[in-house]
């Protein structure tokens, strides 16, 4: 990764860490000083599974296993980091994730009949589902923008 600034591939291992839903809940569930047993009953996974994860999440450098500590891991500060930017920030996520859906569902409706080679017609789907989605989300985009650039300002 020579030619990757390093910010890009320092991030992209970071999320290659968190790339797992089991290994996020694994994360979460530690950042709110859950057990492994505790996470094990919240995610379709055993204790043992929950245990690698966690070994992925030490890899990756987001949690740590305490030397004298009786907890099995701790979560680091950039895991502290990241589990607070994941719980801030789900719902919006969650809320963009839904209006694609949608804008997908509503697409696909109005292009269902149309005269179309199928090639063509998902090409014409896709480009009309996400102006639905931009359309549906341009104030949180700009907002979201707008605060970008002010980071970047503030920065310099």
């Amino acid at each position: 990764m020579d030619d990757v600034p390093r910010s890009v591939s320092v991030l992209a291992e970071l999320f290659a860490g968190l790339g797992n839903a089991n290994r996020l809940a694994t994360l979460l569930g530690l950042y709110r000083g859950e057990s492994v047993a505790a996470i094990a009953d919240t995610v379709p996974i055993t204790e043992q599974g929950v245990r690698q994860h966690a070994d992925r999440l030490v890899e990756a450098g987001l949690v740590y296993r305490p030397e004298t500590a009786d907890e099995l891991y701790a979560v680091t500060p950039l895991g502290v980091f990241f589990a607070v930017f994941v719980e801030e920030h789900q719902d919006a996520v969650l809320r963009v994730v839904d209006a694609v859906d949608e804008a997908e569902e509503q697409a696909r409706a109005e292009y269902e009949e149309a005269p179309l080679a199928e090639e063509t017609r998902e090409r014409v789907v896709t480009e009309r589902k996400w102006a639905l989605v931009e359309e549906e989300l341009a104030d949180e985009l700009q907002q979201l923008q707008e605060a970008a650039r002010q980071s970047e300002t503030d920065e310099n």
